[in-house]
């Protein structure tokens, strides 16, 4: 299991750290657990291919949320596009983490992964992320978990449903100094 210090609530386990078939174990976890829908919120019907696809890619790193007193995952992190010190952020947050949990959740999850460094050379120092304008839910977490939000991007998204509409995305920053301070207590 991939180790993180602290005293976090929750944990992230790398996928690969999980037992047996990494694909199949994830896609029954965001199966049961409900979080698929959040995790491929542009697809209609998301498949097992598609989470083989995303697990396999070389430059993308799978994280589950796990939550040690209910014995249960409860959300899930995605890291892509790693350019030596940033990173993409997906972060999905199983329904009954919703509120409270679900910044605990993040803010946990942040923490862990700005204090995750391996021999593939991973020391982030900012993590980006870009939620539709129009779930108002997710930009209400993002700002709670302490994203900063930077720019509107004009027609990022397309909706999932027979509409297909174009929808705008916001892009959102969190640095390691927004969490830590000074950069010297790095």
């Amino acid at each position: 299991m991939t180790s993180f210090s602290g005293c976090d609530r929750y944990i992230l386990v790398e996928i690969f750290d999980l037992k047996s078939n990494s694909v199949l174990d994830y896609w029954n976890t965001i199966i049961d657990s409900g979080l698929i829908r959040s995790r491929f919120p542009e697809m209609e019907n998301p498949t097992i291919k598609n989470v083989e696809q995303m697990i396999k890619n070389p430059n993308s790193k799978v994280f589950l949320s796990f939550d040690p007193v209910l014995e249960r995952f409860c959300g899930e992190v995605t890291l892509d596009g790693f350019q030596g010190l940033t990173a993409c952020v997906h972060l999905s947050i199983h329904p009954e983490y919703f509120g409270r949990k679900a910044v605990d959740i993040g803010k946990d999850g942040a923490q862990q992964l700005f204090r995750l460094q391996n021999k593939e050379g991973i020391n982030l120092k900012a993590l980006l992320g870009l939620t539709p304008e129009n779930n108002k839910l997710a930009l209400r977490f993002i700002k709670r978990v302490g994203f900063k939000i930077m720019t509107i991007l004009s027609g990022s998204f397309i909706m999932p449903d027979e509409s297909r509409t174009q929808i705008n995305g916001v892009v959102s920053q969190l640095t390691r100094s927004g969490l830590y301070g000074n950069p010297d207590n790095w």
